[in-house]
C-alpha cells in the first residue's frame, strides 16, 4: 500500500503541532520579575509520539485487510497505547485537540462534498429515510435509557448518540462494490448527509444541558432554532448566492497563479467566521464547519483543489481523532462489568439495529425478471437497511461530551461505546456479504448463451437534465414502462452553478433479441463490428433496432422534458465488447485526455506484480481491484478472450500491446440517436399526438442516413 502524498510533511506537521500546543511552559526565575519560556519536550517523548502515530496508521491498515474500517484500528491503537491501558503516549491533551481539529476538517470536507443536484435527484424518499431512521434510533435510545433508570437528560444523550449514520463506515464498502454512483448509493449518501445535520442539532441541544444554571424550556429549544435557522439561512447563501458571487465577481479578478492561494484563504476566512458564530448562537460549531465547506461546494475549482490538496491533512488528523479523541476516552477497564454488557447489548439490538427498517423507503429502481434468482430491489433494500445501521466516530464524540458534562456515568458511557463499536464492526461485514452474494447472482453472461444464438438488445441512455426532485425514481419508472431492465445506473453532477445532472443508464431490452456478435474472429471485434458483409437478416435486424431506439428516445423525451433536459442520447451497447472493457479502464482517468499506448503499457507493468511479463485472470482481478479500476468480471473475461487463440488465458506484454493498439487505432463510433439542446427537446415534446410512423419519418428527416444520427442546435 502506498502512503498518501505529502505523508512526511503531514506527519511532521502533526508532531510539531502536538509539541507546540502543550509543551511550552513558563519558568519563573527566583525574583519572580521575569518569565522565560522554554520547551520541555524530551527525545523519549517525541519518539513515543512518533511510534504512536506510525502504529495507528499501520494497525488501521491491517484492519482494512480483513474488511474492517480503518478507524477501528485507529481506535484500538488509542486504547492500547493511550490512557485506557498502557498510557504510553505523552501530551494526551495536545493529541486530543489535534483530533478535534481533524473532526472540524472532516465536517468542512463533508460540506465541500455536498452535491445539491444529486441530493435533489434522490427525492423526498432520502429525506424521509434519514429523518425516520434518525428519530427511530434516538427514540429507541431514550426508551432504553429510561428503562435502565436514567433521567431524561441521560436518556436523551444515549438517543442522540445513535442518530447519525457512519458514512465513513458504509460508503467505502458501497464504493468498492460499485454502488456509489447508482440510485440506491446516491440515496444512502443523501440520507447520511441529512443524518449528520440531525445529529449536529441533537448535539447542540445536549451541550445546553451542561449549563450550571437550571435550564428552562426555551433553553432546550434555542439550540434547535439556532441550528435549523443557520442551516436554512447560511445554507441558502452557500448554495445559491456564494457560488455565483465567487465565480462571476471574485475569481475573474484574480491572476491564475494566485487562485489556489486565494481560494484557500477564502475558505479559511469563512471557516474562522462561521465556527465562533455558530458556537455563540448556541448551535454546534461543527455546523459552522459544514456550512463553511458547503459555501464552496458548487465552486468547481474549489472542490477539485480541496480534494487535491486537503485530503492528506484530513486523513492524518482524522486518524488522530479516532485514535486520540475517541480511543483515549474508551473506558476499557469497565468492560468487565455485567451491567455494561447487558446495556450495551440491548442498545445494539435496539438503537443500532432499528435503523434497518429504513429499507422500506427504497423504491423499485429496477424490476426483477420473472423467475430470476437475482432481485435487484431486494438487494437495494438489504444494502440500504444494513448501511443505515452503520455507526461512526461522531456518535462516540456525542457520548464523550455527555460524559464530560456529567450527564452520564462511566458505566453508561462504556455501554454506549460497546454498542457503537458493534455498529462500526458488524455492518461492514454484512454489507460485503450481501453485495458479493448479489454480484454473483447477477449474471448477464447467461443472455449470451441462448440456444437460438441470440441475446437481448442492450442500450445505453445518456441523459443530461437540470437537478430535480425525484428524477431518479421517474427515470426508473420510465424504464419499467418501456419493458427495459436497468443493468447499471450511474449519476453524477456538474458541481457548478449550472447544476446539470448527468445520468448514464445501461439497460437490457426485454422486447427485442438480436444475434450474438461473432466473437470467433478476434481480429475484427475491436471496433464493435465485424468485417462480414451485411445479409438480409442483418438489415432487418438493424432496422428493428433503429426503430426501437427512436421509439424509446421519443418516450423518454416526453417524460423528462419537465426536468429541463438538455441532452438525450441512445446508443446500442454491447456489455461484452472489448471497447467497453477498455473504456472502463480509461474512465478512471480524471484529466480527460485520450489514453495512449504508453498509458496501457504502464498499466500492464503495474498489474504484473511478479514481473514475469505475463498476466492471468487472477492477476488481472487482484491488480484491478487494488488499483480501483471500474471493470466487471465480464470485462476481464472479454479481455482474455480477445487475445490470440494460443494465449491459454494468459496475456503477454506483446499480446496486450497489440490488442491495445487496435483499440486505440480502430475504435469506431456506435449508432447514436440523440436530441441536443432545449429547443429541439421542446420541439420533440410538441409532437406527442403524431402517429408513430410520422414520428419515425420526422426523425429520419432530421437525422438523414448518417450512421451518427444526431439533432444538433
Amino acid at each position: 500500500m502506498m502512503l498518501p502524498n505529502n505523508t512526511i510533511q503531514i506527519f511532521l506537521s502533526c508532531i510539531i503541532a502536538c509539541n507546540g500546543i502543550i509543551n511550552v511552559e513558563g519558568n519563573v526565575d527566583g525574583d519572580g520579575d521575569e518569565k522565560s519560556f522554554t520547551t520541555q519536550a524530551t527525545f523519549i517523548e517525541i519518539y513515543a509520539v512518533i511510534i504512536f502515530i506510525v502504529a495507528a496508521y499501520y494497525i488501521g491498515y491491517l484492519g482494512s485487510l480483513i474488511k474492517l474500517p480503518s478507524l477501528v484500528g485507529h481506535i484500538i491503537t488509542g486504547i492500547l497505547l493511550g490512557p485506557p491501558l498502557l498510557d504510553f503516549v505523552p501530551y494526551v491533551k495536545a493529541l486530543i485537540v489535534m483530533g478535534e481539529i481533524g473532526l472540524i476538517l472532516q465536517m468542512v470536507e463533508a460540506g465541500i462534498e455536498l452535491d445539491v443536484g444529486l441530493l435533489r435527484n434522490s427525492g423526498v424518499r432520502a429525506i424521509a429515510l434519514s429523518i425516520t431512521s434518525a428519530m427511530l434510533a434516538t427514540g429507541a435510545g431514550i426508551c432504553v435509557g429510561i428503562l435502565f433508570g436514567l433521567d431524561f437528560q441521560g436518556a436523551y444523550s444515549i438517543g442522540a448518540t445513535f442518530a447519525q449514520t457512519g458514512n465513513a463506515v458504509c460508503l467505502p464498502v458501497l464504493r468498492s462494490a460499485g454502488l456509489m454512483n447508482t440510485p440506491v448509493g446516491q440515496m444512502i449518501l443523501a440520507a447520511t448527509i441529512i443524518d449528520d445535520m440531525i445529529a449536529l442539532t441533537l448535539l447542540s441541544v445536549l451541550m445546553s444541558f451542561g449549563s450550571d444554571q437550571s435550564s428552562s424550556v426555551i433553553d432546550y429549544f434555542t439550540p434547535i432554532i439556532s441550528s435549523i435557522g443557520s442551516l436554512l439561512v447560511l445554507g441558502l447563501f452557500a448554495i445559491v448566492i456564494a457560488p455565483r458571487l465567487i465565480e462571476t465577481h471574485i475569481f475573474p479578478k484574480i491572476p491564475k497563479r494566485l487562485k489556489t492561494c486565494v481560494l484557500f484563504l477564502m475558505m479559511t476566512v469563512v471557516s474562522l467566521l462561521y465556527l465562533p458564530l455558530l458556537h455563540y448562537i448556541k448551535a454546534s460549531y461543527l455546523i459552522g464547519a459544514f456550512l463553511s465547506g458547503a459555501t464552496f461546494s458548487r465552486v468547481q475549482s474549489a472542490h477539485k483543489t480541496f480534494l487535491l490538496n486537503g485530503t492528506d491533512a484530513i486523513f492524518w488528523l482524522n486518524m488522530l481523532f479516532f485514535a486520540c479523541t475517541i480511543g483515549f476516552q474508551v473506558p476499557i477497564k469497565l468492560f468487565g462489568k455485567p451491567k455494561v454488557w447487558i446495556l450495551g447489548s440491548v442498545l445494539a439490538l435496539t438503537a443500532v439495529a432499528i435503523k434497518f427498517v429504513s429499507a422500506v423507503f427504497v423504491p423499485k429502481f429496477e424490476d426483477a425478471e420473472k423467475g430470476s434468482i437475482y432481485n435487484p430491489h431486494r438487494r437495494n433494500q438489504l444494502v440500504t437497511g444494513i448501511a443505515m445501521t452503520c455507526r461512526g466516530g461522531f456518535g462516540l464524540l456525542i457520548a464523550a461530551s455527555a460524559l464530560n458534562i456529567g450527564i452520564i456515568d462511566p458505566e453508561i458511557y462504556a455501554s454506549i461505546i460497546l454498542a457503537v463499536l458493534c455498529g462500526i464492526v458488524i455492518p461492514p461485514f454484512l454489507l460485503n456479504f450481501v453485495t458479493n452474494r448479489y454480484s454473483n447472482l447477477r449474471s448477464i453472461v447467461s443472455q449470451r448463451n441462448k440456444s437460438d444464438g441470440k441475446m437481448n438488445l442492450f442500450l445505453h441512455i445518456h441523459l443530461e437534465t437540470k437537478g430535480a426532485w425525484g428524477l431518479v425514481e421517474k427515470i426508473a419508472h420510465i424504464m419499467s414502462s418501456l419493458n427495459l431492465n436497468i443493468v447499471k445506473f450511474e449519476t453524477r453532477s456538474s458541481r457548478d452553478v449550472s447544476n446539470i445532472v448527468i445520468n448514464d443508464i445501461y439497460i437490457r431490452d426485454n422486447a427485442i433479441s438480436v444475434m450474438i456478435p461473432d466473437r470467433q474472429s478476434k481480429e475484427t471485434n475491436i471496433g464493435n463490428k465485424t468485417d462480414k458483409s451485411c445479409t438480409g437478416s442483418d438489415m432487418i435486424e438493424g432496422e428493428m433496432v433503429d426503430k426501437r431506439c427512436k421509439n424509446i428516445l421519443h418516450s423518454v423525451t416526453k417524460e423528462v422534458i419537465q426536468f429541463g433536459a438538455t441532452n438525450i442520447e441512445i446508443t446500442q451497447w454491447d456489455p461484452f465488447d472489448l471497447n467497453d472493457a477498455l473504456d472502463a479502464l480509461v474512465l478512471t482517468r480524471e484529466n480527460g485526455k485520450v489514453p495512449s499506448i504508453d498509458f496501457f503499457s504502464n498499466m500492464f507493468e503495474f498489474l504484473d506484480k511478479d514481473g514475469d511479463g505475463h498476466l492471468d485472470i487472477y492477476e488481472l482481478r487482484a491488480g484491478m481491484k487494488d488499483a480501483c479500476f471500474n471493470i466487471s468480471d465480464e470485462g476481464i473475461s472479454t479481455l482474455l478472450q480477445s487475445m490470440p487463440d494460443d494465449s491459454d488465458n494468459v496475456i503477454s506484454f506483446e499480446e496486450w500491446n497489440n490488442v491495445i493498439k487496435k483499440y486505440v487505432d480502430r475504435k469506431k463510433k456506435k449508432k447514436r440517436f440523440s436530441i441536443i439542446g432545449n429547443e429541439n427537446i421542446r420541439r420533440m415534446s410538441a409532437i406527442d399526438n403524431v402517429v408513430a410512423e410520422d414520428f419515425r419519418r420526422l426523425l429520419e428527416m432530421f437525422n438523414g442516413d448518417e450512421e451518427d444520427s444526431e439533432i444538433n442546435v
